[in-house]
Parts: structure tokens; sequence; C-alpha cells
């Protein structure tokens, strides 16, 4: 039985008969095919995580190898800083945010500049939204009110004494073009101040109330800046620092976190594509083939047109499943199959009479 099934899926004299099956059983086999494609990734990708700290993926390497800091280590337990609840907490009472830095030289001799920063009060978000409001208030709900409101934040970390008003004039008198393009050329280092070294590599971590902010090198070797990126914690994220017994605990806690991070996004974005190539794509192909052949042809509806490539799918998906394993980003392997091989039995159904 098995045997007569494979055959009805290559001899087209057999597989003519499933232009009749239920059009639900056809959009059954292409959701199956679907699931069982991203499998191999899936898998993959998870067992990749410590090629992607050799590969810096990230920068991750230079927090993977943070050598130990005693000094700075110690400075953070008296924050007692925890993740509860998806929030980060501390035993400190003061509203204003910690700052943490130090320095180490890693086995490639490359000095690497790590900055901490623990804002659990979000004294940085909180003040901006305050002097929104103030400008909001002021100018009425001017359009330029959130570039304003960040690029006043970062002059009155540099300068305690601004007068926001002066301040709001002149920025005021910018176009939106160059508040926009000013805005775009800071990082995080400038919403707390920082001037990092540009002849070292620079980390610097962000610990908000319920996320964190990663700010990854200023500079690469062409001198493009680099954007930050910003999760919020998780169930998953077991951070504590009483826990932990070296500053490169931290740093291993902080790399996997990212990894699951970088994971997550990744097999989203393979998700994506496989919905693209697996249930997109061969409805396209499927309307080009029926308005070619709907005419000329022994198959006249797209129903029969889409049965046809259901049941043809089934040989490309094992194909591809197979190679997936080998070779993760081979997706649009399948797209290429299906549409030969569809195309191919087409011609051949296509060509047997009715009375066959």
């Amino acid at each position: 039985m098995i045997v007569e099934f494979f055959k009805s899926l290559v001899i087209p004299i057999k597989l003519k008969k499933y232009r009749y099956m239920s059009i639900l059983i056809a959009l059954a086999i292409f959701i199956i095919s679907f699931y069982l494609l991203i499998i191999p990734f899936r898998v993959t990708i998870n067992d990749k995580k410590d090629d992607f700290i050799q590969e810096n993926v990230l920068y991750v390497k230079y927090l993977y190898e943070i050598k130990n800091n005693e000094e700075t280590f110690q400075e953070l337990k008296q924050g007692n800083y925890q993740i509860k609840e998806n929030e980060m907490n501390t035993t400190f009472t003061e509203n204003k945010y910690q700052y943490y830095y130090f320095s180490y030289v890693n086995d490639e001799e490359k000095t690497i500049d790590v900055h901490l920063v623990f804002d659990t009060n979000n004294v940085r978000i909180n003040t901006i939204e305050d002097i929104k409001k103030e400008y909001d208030d002021t100018y009425e709900n001017d359009a330029k009110a959130t570039n304003i409101a960040h690029l006043t934040y970062i002059e009155e970390q540099k300068n305690p004494e601004l007068d926001r008003k002066d301040y709001f004039e002149e920025l005021k008198e910018l176009s939106d073009e160059k508040l926009k393009e000013r805005l775009e050329n800071t990082t995080l280092f400038d919403y707390f101040n920082i001037s990092p070294d540009e002849e070292h590599e620079n980390l610097l971590i962000i610990f908000n109330k319920e996320s964190y902010d990663y700010q990854i090198p200023l500079y690469e070797e062409d001198e493009v800046k680099y954007p930050s990126a910003n999760f919020r914690y998780t169930k998953d994220f077991d951070f504590d620092v009483k826990k932990m017994t070296s500053i490169n605990d931290l740093g291993k806690k902080m790399t996997y976190d990212l990894l699951n991070h970088q994971t997550a996004y990744l097999k989203n974005q393979y998700t994506f594509q496989a919905i693209i190539y697996v249930i997109l794509y061969p409805i396209l192909i499927i309307l080009i083939m029926w308005l070619f052949f709907r005419k000329s042809g022994v198959l006249k509806t797209f129903k029969e047109y889409y049965n046809i490539a259901a049941i043809t799918s089934i040989i490309p998906t094992l194909i591809t499943f197979v190679i997936l394993w080998f070779y993760p980003q081979g997706l649009a392997f399948y797209g290429m199959l299906l549409a030969i091989y569809y195309i191919f039995i087409l011609y051949r159904v296509n060509a047997i009479p009715d009375n066959v």
C-alpha cells in the first residue's frame, strides 16, 4: 500500500486521481510541509550558540571572555541587583542610575572597555518624558518634541546647568531633518555622558526597570556606527548578583541571554521565510499554471490545480527536509524543486484524456 502511494506521487496517470480530493486535505499537506521544513533550522540553531560566541556575533565574545575585576564586582554586589517578576530591583534607594566601568585585555591583545549602567528607576526614560512634557506645554505639542527632548537630555548630561528654555529655542530653529540627523549621530553612550575610547572595543549595557539596552561597539574597521538593541526581561532570565561569584559570571549570563534573543529573532525570520516559500509561493505558481492551462488542459478548476500541487509538493518537501539538516539556509530549494516538478507533472497530467 505504501509502495502504491509513492507510485501515485510520481506516475502522472495515478497522481491524476487526487484532483478530486478535498481542498482541506491539500491545505493540510502544505501546512504539514511548513512545520516539517522549519524543524531542521530550529534544531541546528539551538546547537550553534557556542559557534556564535566564537564568531563574535553581536560581539558577545567580549562579554563571554570578561576577565574578573574584583573591585567592580564588589561594588556591584552592594546594589543587590536582582530581576523579580521581570523587573530589575536594587537595595539602593536614591533616584539615580549607577555606573560601573572596568577594562581588560583579551587573548587577542585587544582592550575591551565594559560600561554597565543600572537605571532601575528609569531615570533616563522618565526625565526625557518630563522634558518632552515641558516642551509640549511651552510650544503646544510641536511635532519636533520627541527629538528635541532626547537632544536636550543628552546636552544636560554634559552641562547640568543648561537652561532648557534657551536650548529649546535653539533646537526649534532646526529643521526636522537636521534634528533627526543630529539624533542619529548619537549613541547610548551620549545619554550617560560616556566618552568611549575609539581605539578600544567598547560595550555598554543599560539595565532599565523592565528591559536592558545593549550598545555594541561604536565603530568597526570601516568606522560604520552600530545601532543599539533593547530586550525585555523574561522569566527565563535569572539575574541575581548575589548568586554570582565574579564579573565573568555576569558576562556569561548576558552572553547567553543575548544569544537567546538572537536565536529567537533568527527563528522568527526563518519562519517568515518558510511561510513565503511553502505557503504563499505555491499559490502564486498554482495561479499562474491555472491561468495558463485551464482552457487547454484536462484540469479546469483552481481547486484541481491546488490539489495536484499539494500532492506534488510531498517529494520536494522530503528532499528539502534532508537538505536542510546539512544546509539550513537551503529553504529556497523547496520552491525551486516544487516549481520544476509541478510544471512537469501538470504537463503530463493535462495530456492524459479524462477517459484514461
